[in-house]
């Protein structure tokens, strides 16, 4: 499954292993500039796709959040 969601690309995809588990891959690339936030391989855990975008969503939000303070604060900084 492929998501788009705030200028990244969440894409969470299940393949069975040789030895026959669920392994779900799972990468967020951020589009402006293909910078790789994240790339997890292997996951083994029984989690629904769903579930493993909300996730990635949340660590997004969390991401773009800090940045956005810290720009602010860098900000205040130059002008004082």
């Amino acid at each position: 499954m492929k998501v788009n969601y705030r200028g990244y690309e969440i894409e969470a995809k299940r393949h069975k292993s040789m030895t026959g588990y669920d392994l779900v891959y799972l990468s967020i690339v951020r589009l402006s500039d293909n910078y790789f936030v994240e790339y997890c391989p292997m996951n083994s855990s029984g989690e629904p796709i769903h579930e493993i975008i909300k996730n990635a969503k949340k660590r997004i939000d969390l991401v773009e959040d800090f940045t956005a303070n810290n720009e602010i604060k860098g900000l205040e900084k130059k002008v004082r």
